[in-house]
């Protein structure tokens, strides 16, 4: 169980299981999913050409700065007039205030791997997950 109050930051890795139900009553969010192979390219660089492995070890960060960064990659990367450099410049500002070394990798079920395969294919940006596309 996790609870977050409002100005909090929630964070979820690829193969977790979550419900996303808001505990005692409706609330409203804002998410961004953001796909493995982006978020690896993104910490990537941020490394200086480093290894890419990325997971969030706090499932709920309460600052004022992250929910700031937060702000600025969702408005950049979910708006559609938004230049796709600024989106990727916000991507990393945000990924580098959360970046943590990777521990293990868990994983999904068959049936959730599948779920997660048919969203990580579905880009609105139309990017390629093919490497040099």
């Amino acid at each position: 169980m996790v609870e977050a109050a409002p100005g909090s930051l929630i964070t979820c890795n690829p193969g977790e299981v979550h419900d996303g139900l808001p505990i005692g009553g409706a609330r409203q969010w804002k998410m961004l999913y953001l796909k493995p192979y982006r978020v690896a390219a993104a910490v990537s660089d941020i490394r200086d050409g480093g290894c890419g492995d990325f997971e969030f070890t706090e499932p709920v960060m309460a600052s004022a700065l992250l929910a700031q960064a937060f702000e600025g990659a969702y408005g950049a990367l979910t708006h559609p007039a938004s230049a796709p450099a600024r989106a990727e410049e916000c991507l990393i500002g945000l990924l580098a205030r959360l970046l943590r070394p990777r521990t293990a990798r868990i994983s999904a079920p068959p049936t959730v791997a599948r779920a997660k395969a048919r969203i990580d294919e579905d880009d609105p940006f139309g990017h390629s997950r093919r490497a040099g596309a």
